[in-house]
């Protein structure tokens, strides 16, 4: 089975950096006005200074444990085209095991972010039949951080063995 590309790692720890600078961005401002309105012992400036050094040690935990997730997600995230469907499989703890016949493809699409073009990745997005969502876009089979040339092979691919299939 193959893998996806390991820079997928990298982007999803940066997504999960700026989403927790944004969150540490706005609830310091709360926690100082607590802070200061919660100010009895006059101390103020030292507790800012932990609530500081406490924020930055947090952050960058969650950045850490952000990356190792993420490592140990590439690691069981796997996919291998078969003779007659696609095999995806992914999951640390509940492991997911899908399989899309060919016979039920209907359509594949190459979808790459602002992030995802800087790091030279793609995303594979596969629609099957009787798979509908009104909301948004859902996608039934996701391979989310391949290479651009892997992406477009696999789509190729792909398509040639639905074409045959039908």
């Amino acid at each position: 089975m193959k893998q996806l590309d390991e820079k997928v790692i990298l982007r999803n720890v940066l997504i999960t950096a700026f989403g927790f600078f944004i969150l540490f961005g706005l609830l310091t401002p709360i926690l100082v006005i607590s802070v200061r309105e919660l100010d009895l012992a006059g101390s103020n400036k030292l507790s800012l200074t932990w609530m500081f050094i406490g924020f930055v040690l947090l952050y960058f935990l969650f950045i850490l444990l952000s990356w190792i997730y993420n490592k140990y997600s590439y690691r069981f995230y796997r996919y291998s085209v078969e003779e007659s469907f696609l095999k995806i499989e992914k999951g640390i703890i509940w492991k997911t095991f899908k399989t899309l016949p060919f016979k039920k493809i209907q359509n594949i699409d190459i979808s790459r972010g602002v992030l995802d073009r800087i790091l030279g990745l793609s995303n594979l997005c596969i629609q099957t039949a009787g798979n509908v969502s009104y909301q948004r876009q859902v996608y039934e089979g996701l391979l989310p951080g391949l290479s651009v040339q892997t992406a477009q092979e696999l789509q190729q691919e792909l398509t040639k063995k639905v074409s045959l299939s039908s």
